[in-house]
């Protein structure tokens, strides 16, 4: 990933600079690494701390929140340019103006001999202290011409929702299943689509050991680096006995870009590589046996999927969206015939058509509270019975008159939500959207849980 909020740290003498690392990178899917050059003996006239040698740290996005008494797991990818005598790195938890350290674990570092050879550095940190705006840093212990290549690093808190390796947030993830959902739809409706059909969410790209992951730029505009994977949501649904509504792009990208005919088979065999990494058998299927190396032999189920998103609301989509779901759907149903399909309809008919078969179309509104009171009977017409798809209500909300979530936007949701389970019959499954949200940058309200980095609480 781009070095984003990393920024050079100078400790004592020892000064240096940081550029991309050109063509030293990790391998293929890291397209970026990050050079530090040391210009300057950091031990001239001695120095008093870790803090006195040269690095770079990072606040993250709204400073690291660490606390006393807490661990977390420190993850470094280096590689010492030939040459180098670069011999330590100091992994450490710092006041975001460095005045202070919390936590600190040096460790050796491997010469490279020919070319720079790339190696993972891990330490647990015990910080001493609480601080919500604190700052990572790597500190070197290098001699003046040095250069370090870095990629990869990490920071994660060694505690997390039932012990899971590269796991969710004890607290968020407690929240999510004390709502007991009988169903979740992941990994997002816009977020599948991707800023383009290169940025386009590919669930290879998110499974397998953390460094192999590429990361990517999604439609809202930021970049992920893909750590919450599919197999990450894989296990959360089954920890909290969740049924998977797993949503895969239709070959179309957020806007209005969509593809068909051969074009589109490198979608149809990604849809069905994902449900091959969740539920094939090790032995026989390369992406199941991935999943067999991450510790989970035994298949996941998925029940669901959605094929594209919102793709009634853009005439852009209308010539392609048909062809393109039933092509994708048939592929998927004739590998796994008891996974239900959800196409995207349009509110009003089950579109994309009755020439192209699905189990379930979807229902978006975002509106008013008059709007939800006044259309609360709206699904006790619909059509029902032999023949006609089930209604899955998966993003609602009062947007009008909400705020960042209020009680009047609450009861206009809840009264609709009163036509839904009269409806039940037709309306099988709803969701809410979004699920989760940082405080700090909020771009869509209102959201079910907002969240910083010692806080969530949950809207009316």
């Amino acid at each position: 990933a781009p070095a984003g909020s990393w920024a050079l740290a100078k400790g004592g003498t020892g000064e240096g600079r940081g550029a991309p690392g050109g063509d030293v990178t990790r391998d293929a899917n890291q397209t970026w690494s990050v050079r530090r050059d040391f210009s300057a003996n950091p031990h001239a006239g001695g120095r008093a701390s870790s803090c006195d040698l040269p690095g770079i740290c990072d606040r993250g996005y709204w400073g690291v929140w660490v606390g006393e008494g807490a661990a977390y797991a420190a993850s470094i990818w280096a590689a010492v340019a030939p040459g180098s005598k670069a011999s330590q790195l100091t992994l450490q938890l710092e006041s975001w103006d460095g005045s202070a350290v919390y936590a600190s674990a040096p460790v050796p570092l491997t010469a490279s001999v020919g070319q720079p050879q790339w190696a993972q550095y891990i330490a647990k940190l015990l910080p001493n202290a609480t601080d919500p705006d604190a700052r990572f840093c790597l500190r070197f212990d290098a001699a003046p011409a040095d250069t370090v290549y870095i990629n990869v690093v990490s920071l994660m808190p060694l505690e997390t929702f039932n012990n899971r390796p590269n796991g969710m947030r004890v607290d968020l993830a407690a929240m999510v299943a004390g709502m007991e959902p009988a169903m979740m739809r992941y990994p997002g409706g816009c977020y599948i689509m991707g800023d383009t059909l290169v940025d386009a969410y590919d669930f290879r790209k998110t499974v397998g050991p953390l460094e192999t992951r590429a990361g990517h730029y999604d439609l809202w505009g930021y970049w992920s680096v893909d750590y919450v994977g599919f197999y990450e949501y894989l296990q959360f649904m089954e920890d909290i006995d969740s049924a998977s509504l797993w949503v895969v792009n239709a070959g179309s990208d957020g806007h209005g870009h969509a593809v068909s005919g051969a074009a589109l088979q490198p979608f149809i065999d990604q849809a069905l590589a994902s449900l091959n990494f969740a539920m094939a058998d090790p032995a026989t299927d390369y992406w199941a046996s991935i999943r067999a190396k991450m510790g989970h032999a035994e298949p996941f189920v998925i029940e669901y999927v959605a094929i594209g998103n919102e793709h009634c609301l853009s005439y852009a989509y209308s010539d392609f969206y048909p062809p393109d779901f039933a092509a994708i759907a048939a592929t998927l149903k004739a590998a796994y015939p008891n996974v239900k399909t959800v196409a995207n309809g349009d509110n009003n008919k089950q579109w994309p058509g009755s020439n192209v078969s699905f189990d379930y179309y979807d229902y978006h509104v975002y509106a008013s509270f008059d709007w939800f009171v006044q259309n609360q009977y709206v699904f006790d017409s619909y059509p029902r019975g032999a023949g006609n798809a089930g209604v899955f209500a998966d993003e609602y909300a009062d947007t009008a008159d909400s705020g960042r979530g209020n009680l009047r936007a609450a009861l206009a949701e809840a009264v609709w939500m009163t036509g839904l389970e009269r409806n039940a019959d037709l309306v099988h499954m709803a969701s809410y959207a979004p699920l989760l949200v940082n405080n700090n940058d909020q771009k869509w309200n209102p959201d079910a849980i907002i969240f910083k980095g010692t806080q969530a609480y949950g809207t009316p």
